[in-house]
C-alpha cells in the first residue's frame, strides 16, 4: 500500500472533482445534494491538504483536512472516503501519526448513523452543544 501526501494546490481541481464524484453516493446524504462538486473542488484544492492511500493505481482511501491553527496541533477534517472496507481507519491513523495533532474536529450529518459511529470508535466525542438540526460537531482530543 502506497501513503501520498498532497499540501494544498499539489492535485489538479479536476483530479478532485472527478474523485468526488467517484465517491458521491457513498455519503449520507450524496455530496451533490449538500454542496457544488466542482466549487467544492476549487475550495479544497486551493485550502486543503490531502493524503490518499493507494494500492496497484487503485485509490483505497482519501482523507481532505485544514489546519486550524498556526502552530498545526488542530485539524479539521473536512471530507474522509474509505473506498475499499477498513481503509478509513487506516488513513485516520495515517493522518494521527503522520501530523501528531492534538485535536481534531469535524462535522458529519446526523442521519449518517453508520459515520457516527465510525468516528465514536475512532474516538470522537460530541463536542458540547455545537450542533444544529442538520449535523453534529465531534471533536477527538489526542493529547
Amino acid at each position: 500500500m502506497l501513503v501520498k501526501y498532497f499540501v494544498k494546490e499539489e492535485l489538479s481541481v479536476d483530479f478532485i472533482k472527478n474523485l468526488i464524484h467517484s465517491v458521491n453516493d457513498q455519503f449520507i446524504p450524496s455530496l451533490s445534494t449538500t454542496v457544488n462538486i466542482l466549487e467544492y473542488s476549487k475550495k479544497l484544492q486551493k485550502s486543503a491538504n490531502c493524503i490518499l492511500l493507494e494500492e496497484n493505481g487503485n485509490i483505497l482511501a482519501f482523507i481532505f483536512f485544514y489546519f486550524i491553527n498556526n502552530n498545526k496541533t488542530s485539524l479539521y477534517i473536512t471530507l474522509i472516503c474509505s473506498i475499499k472496507k477498513g481503509m478509513g481507519e487506516k488513513i485516520y491513523l495515517e493522518l494521527i501519526n503522520r501530523l501528531l495533532p492534538n485535536s481534531i474536529k469535524l462535522e458529519v450529518f446526523r442521519e449518517n448513523h453508520s459515520a457516527i459511529a465510525f468516528y465514536k470508535k475512532l474516538g470522537f466525542v460530541k463536542e458540547g452543544e455545537k450542533s444544529n438540526e442538520k449535523k453534529l460537531f465531534l471533536k477527538h482530543e489526542l493529547k
